[in-house]
């Protein structure tokens, strides 16, 4: 709405520059010709000159009062009828007037609308057209060639047909582009309303962020203004923005991730990122756009959902789904991975003992031995009951071992708060040719079974 005004608005003061104009040219040329056409005897002429004068001057009058504009632009081309109709009846200076009946049409339509416009074109051509009938018909004559009013007449009509599809063409273009215009703006006003959109430079300092990216992060743009944006990203999202997100978006132009960011408080959230290189008008590269779209939400749905609600590792739909990944790996590429399954010893005796709770507590505290002692690229899950499987990506028996037996003496050594030491036994089997899933846990698992029969507190691979 705003828009339309403004460009309301302009119309409006392109239209009144037009007609102070025709008032600054009109008034001292109407002067010159009611003098010389009164000086040369021409006093006919001259005295329609000098009433055409007279009414572009009350024109004035209606033209200051908003409300009677209208009939001050009536008055204006019944100015330059008169005029063109004194030129026609008595001729002008060696018949230059004529010249001026094509700047007639374009008065017209730019003052008033097409259909009122040509109401006014169509009384010049009929007013030439009854002088040519008068001619003929020897009830006028004229002191310059008729002929003239022929080309004249059909000049006007050429005219009239040309400016009458440029205005097509340009009214086409401008409805093509105020369409562009309304598109781009909606789709700006939907960007900033559901998009977090941020500019960097080439060295990744933030630039301009929008208002949603403020609100979610609860930042001040004075803030953020200059500073890195791998700054706000959490943990290790950082340096994965440098090495991965900056870099593969300066190869290919875009590149597309998931970040963990974080608020001005600490707090983590997630962002699905889309990163595009920026260039000036000269197509040279001048930083980067990055948009993201707040899946904090879905994120940790996902994360519920593959998630163990007590002990918070992986839940065992999970690890199955990992756990064939591993073999499809390994069945491909001859990518080994290690299966590691844990159970807590004569964790029955701990519940009826100390309760279930404390069972909790106790269970809760081994999975975070367990987590403390593989990498980033090896999956822990909770088994069943208090039993834990671990998947250790490109390991071989002899490291997966080697890890059971530092878990075990972790788990020895630990302080549960119990009356006895906890101990836990181990079973591990890594992948081998035709491996199934289940026969890939049926071996850790014969190996865990032997750990227990052998007194328990141990590891035993298969």
């Amino acid at each position: 709405m705003n828009k339309f005004l403004n460009l309301e608005k302009s119309k409006q003061r392109y239209e009144a520059d037009l007609i102070v104009c025709l008032y600054a040219f009109g008034f001292p040329l109407l002067m010159l010709f009611t003098y010389l056409n009164y000086i040369n005897d021409a006093k006919v002429s001259a005295y329609v000159n000098f009433f055409a004068l007279l009414v572009l001057s009350l024109s004035i009058y209606f033209f200051k009062r908003r409300r009677q504009q209208y009939l001050a632009k009536s008055m204006i081309l019944i100015t330059l009828l008169l005029l063109h109709i004194g030129a026609l009846v008595y001729g002008g200076y060696s018949n230059s007037s004529f010249f001026w009946f094509f700047i007639f049409p374009l008065i017209a339509l730019f003052l008033f609308n097409k259909k009122t416009a040509f109401v006014w074109i169509g009384l010049l051509l009929l007013c030439i057209a009854a002088t040519i009938i008068l001619i003929k018909s020897s009830m006028l004559e004229t002191t310059y060639n008729p002929d003239l009013l022929y080309v004249l007449f059909l000049a006007l009509l050429v005219e009239i047909y040309i400016v009458n599809y440029t205005q097509g063409v340009l009214l086409n273009y401008k409805e093509g582009l105020e369409k562009f215009n309304t598109e781009l703006l909606t789709t700006n006003t939907l960007v900033n309303k559901y998009f977090l959109v941020l500019r960097t430079d080439l060295e990744s300092k933030i630039v301009d962020v929008n208002e949603a990216f403020l609100q979610l992060s609860q930042y001040s743009k004075e803030t953020l203004i200059g500073t890195e944006f791998t700054g706000i990203c959490h943990n290790d999202s950082g340096s994965c923005m440098h090495k991965e997100c900056f870099a593969s978006a300066v190869k290919t132009d875009d590149y597309s991730t998931v970040l963990e960011c974080a608020k001005v408080d600490g707090t983590p959230y997630w962002v699905d990122t889309h990163i595009v290189r920026e260039y000036d008008i000269d197509g040279k590269a001048i930083g980067f756009l990055i948009f993201q779209q707040d899946i904090t939400q879905r994120v940790a749905l996902e994360k519920a959902s593959i998630t163990d609600t007590l002990t918070q590792v992986n839940n065992r739909m999970h690890f199955d789904e990992i756990s064939r990944e591993r073999l499809s790996d390994f069945n491909r590429y001859e990518i080994i991975s290690s299966l590691i399954v844990c159970d807590i010893d004569n964790f029955k005796e701990i519940n009826d003992r100390y309760g279930h709770l404390k069972g909790d507590e106790v269970l809760k505290s081994v999975a975070r031995l367990l987590q403390s002692h593989i990498r980033e690229s090896d999956v822990l899950s909770r088994w069943g009951g208090e039993e834990f499987a671990l998947l250790l990506f490109k390991a071989n028996i002899e490291s997966a071992v080697l890890v059971a037996e530092k878990v075990r003496d972790a788990i020895e050594a630990y302080d549960f708060e119990l009356d006895e030491n906890l101990t836990a036994s181990f079973g591990v089997a890594v992948t081998t040719k035709a491996d199934t899933q289940i026969s890939w846990f049926s071996r850790a698992d014969k190996a865990l079974y032997k750990a227990k029969e052998m007194g328990r507190n141990r590891v035993v691979s298969f």
